[in-house]
């Protein structure tokens, strides 16, 4: 919800380039009853994503602004090099996590 706050609240001017695996809520809801009544995941962690192919944050800032602009908000839809979040993260720790992700598309098998 930070990502979606920020990018809404004009707070990131230029998005970083990273990608992100979607997961609707409903998912998130079903695995966690499955994990009470499935003896085999006892005691284990799991990752749960939708797809196998991520979606680049530009890509959500657009899904935002198509739902959005339309009840007056407005923000950024564009895409910042990568020199500059990694010189913006000497400055604003909050971002700097995300520096090694920059420009990575991961791969998930969400295969049973």
């Amino acid at each position: 919800m930070e990502v979606s706050k920020r990018i809404m609240c004009k707070e990131l001017p230029l998005l970083p380039n990273i990608f992100l695996p979607p997961c609707d809520v409903r998912d998130v809801a079903f695995a966690h009853v499955e994990s009470l009544v499935l003896d085999e995941v006892v005691s284990k962690r799991h990752l749960i994503v939708a797809t196998k192919i991520p979606f680049s944050l530009q890509q959500f800032a657009k899904w935002l602004e198509e739902e959005f602009k339309p009840k007056g908000y407005s923000f950024s839809t564009r895409v910042s090099p990568n020199f500059l979040i990694k010189i913006a993260s000497y400055f604003d720790k909050t971002i700097s996590f995300i520096v090694p992700s920059l420009g990575k598309i991961p791969n998930f098998d969400n295969s049973v």
